[in-house]
């Protein structure tokens, strides 16, 4: 009577499990005969996918944001998604992009942005002048209002772990303090710094100011060393 009970217990426990694995099984996305994910669910009738597997099937990084979820896409000529990069690279934070179009060192510097033709120059012998043009592109569907030249976080950075501060804004080449960037625009605008004349130059992080306090995102870094 034992030996039935416990053989009628094994074949209810095989079939739980058939049941559960034939369960899981159709739970599974392929494309194009490769797995994708094998977390799909049903909700009346309609299924789903972990945006995280749909990301990695169609090269996207998905990226969390204020307004939720975002996927954009990985790779490509130009184009890097994350936070860290290299000089002509765009990074993308899920709202705004960001890129270090130009370095310009020397011992002066003639605006481009602010429709004059104002000279700057180092504030004493043994400093150059470094300036670096930079662009901010919408990347949301809103308008963004944002503040040059950016967050307290900005700076240069050397090789012997030195950090310095961009000039004030009475010295900073950009058309408009406080620019208004409408879905898809971008505004163009300098940094300027002082560094000594030995100093070898390594990353510019770079934190964006923006008047939504909904969202602060991450800072940038690019490398600003020869050879990215």
């Amino acid at each position: 009577m034992k030996t039935r009970a416990t053989f009628v217990g094994a074949a209810s426990l095989v079939a739980v499990v058939s049941m559960a694995y034939s369960h899981f099984a159709s739970n599974q996305l392929y494309l194009n005969g490769s797995l994708v994910s094998s977390g799909v669910i049903e909700v009346k009738g309609a299924a789903y996918v972990p945006v995280k597997d749909f990301a990695k099937a169609t090269n996207t990084v998905v990226t969390k944001t204020a307004r939720g979820y975002e996927l954009s896409q990985a790779g490509g000529a130009g184009m890097v998604q994350g936070l860290q990069g290299k000089v002509g690279d765009e990074l993308f934070n899920g709202i705004e992009r960001f890129k270090v179009i130009e370095i310009v060192r020397g011992k002066s510097y003639t605006n481009r942005f602010t429709g004059g033709k104002e000279v700057s120059t180092p504030s004493s012998d043994q400093n150059d002048l470094v300036t670096i043009i930079c662009r901010l592109k919408n990347g949301t569907k809103d308008t963004l209002q944002l503040a040059l030249p950016g967050g307290d976080l900005t700076a240069l950075t050397d090789m012997d772990e030195h950090a310095y501060a961009p000039r004030s804004t009475t010295t900073s080449d950009f058309q408009d303090r406080n620019p208004k960037i409408i879905p898809g625009s971008a505004c163009d605008f300098a940094l300027t710094f002082d560094i000594p004349q030995g100093a070898s130059l390594k990353d510019l992080v770079y934190q964006v100011y923006d008047y939504d306090g909904s969202h602060k995102p991450k800072p940038f870094r690019v490398s600003l060393q020869s050879g990215g």
